[in-house]
């Protein structure tokens, strides 16, 4: 006979509201070039960005960072977005916008919405790559 402990059902680390919230993070939202994108936001300080790994598989949002963006917000002001067409964030109104450059402008859209000025970008995976291209497209705006 199987014992208790073998048949509870395995729990994520952190449970996901559908109002988006995660871990104690209320999930905001934010219209970004007519595109309604999440985010998280904790701290104060220095703006820094944290961009989710994969791409438009939906596998894949900002509740990775759900474990590290409040102690970040201990020293900097942390903005955790999805990604275009990840997670609650819509997707892209054109086609054309399914690739990192079409993710980098939505990046340097969200930023500029949240007035955040210069930040440090802080990538995962693909999220990295995102990073990369934005800092290669707008190095004056990025620490």
């Amino acid at each position: 006979m199987a014992s208790a402990r073998c048949r509870r059902r395995a729990q994520s680390p952190a449970e996901v509201s559908p109002d988006g919230s995660i871990a104690g993070l209320k999930a905001s939202f934010v219209n970004v070039g007519g595109i309604r994108t999440r985010y998280y936001e904790a701290g104060r300080g220095e703006p820094i960005v944290l961009l989710h790994g994969e791409g438009w598989s939906g596998h894949s949002s900002a509740n990775v960072w759900s474990k590290n963006i409040q102690g970040l917000g201990k020293q900097f002001h942390v903005l955790a977005p999805d990604r275009l067409g990840s997670g609650m964030t819509d997707n892209p109104k054109d086609d054309k916008d399914y690739n990192y450059l079409g993710e980098v402008e939505h990046i340097y859209q969200f930023i500029q919405v949240m007035k955040l000025g210069k930040v440090n970008l802080v990538g995962h995976s693909a999220g990295g790559a995102v990073a990369f291209y934005y800092w290669k497209k707008q190095p004056a705006a990025t620490r």
